[in-house]
């Protein structure tokens, strides 16, 4: 850390180092030519404390500019405000946790690669898939995107396995109930009345 910290830096310097968040920081980085407050080099991760400075406009446009180029770095960049730090460090550290957390797969010393996470959202269970074409079928006539006189099992042919099929497949969405605390609940009948309805107003008005 600079010589000269800000009580704001000090803060967050020593809470980083006491939480045991499971991220290791080093103080003061060099990353081309922009200094960086806080680095994690394992998740590419940038911790930036904003002082008063950095509200005049020559600042903010500087702040602009090496934001840019740290992110085509493969960087990113988490930035506070001194009252952030001082008044709410909780929340703070809550949010650079949350990063790492939604970061399953460091991206290792020099590798250079942006960190990321992927998540299913579905229901968690198979459905049948004629159900799904049936119920996808009536929401399409009810929506008016398809006649209502439409003639499904004229256009309906059964076709044995094909290669590559499998017999059960269904989204796992434990990742995302287990990171985020949100479990999807909606049927199939919704969620296919939700699509017809957006298609009837995008494509079909």
């Amino acid at each position: 850390m600079r010589k000269n910290p800000t009580e704001a830096e000090s803060v967050l310097w020593n809470a980083l180092r006491a939480k045991g968040i499971g991220i290791k920081f080093r103080q003061q980085h060099i990353i081309e030519d922009y200094i960086v407050d806080f680095y994690c080099n394992e998740y590419k991760l940038i911790v930036e404390v904003d002082g008063g400075n950095h509200n005049s406009q020559e600042q903010s446009a500087y702040d602009a500019e090496r934001t840019s180029r740290l992110n085509e770095l493969g960087y990113t960049e988490l930035r506070f405000t001194n009252e952030e730090i001082l008044h709410d460090l909780d929340n703070v550290l809550k949010k650079i946790k949350t990063f790492s957390n939604n970061t399953p797969f460091p991206s290792g010393e020099g590798r250079g690669e942006a960190p990321y996470a992927i998540y299913n959202i579905g229901g968690g269970q198979p459905e049948n898939l004629l159900d799904f074409v049936n119920i996808l079928q009536e929401e399409l006539v009810r929506a008016g995107v398809l006649p209502k006189d439409f003639n499904f099992d004229a256009h309906k042919q059964l076709v044995a396995m094909q290669p590559g099929d499998v017999p059960v497949t269904y989204a796992d969405s434990t990742a995302l109930e287990r990171d985020f605390g949100f479990t999807p609940r909606i049927t199939l009948r919704e969620g296919l009345r939700h699509f017809a309805e957006w298609y009837a107003s995008y494509y079909a008005s």
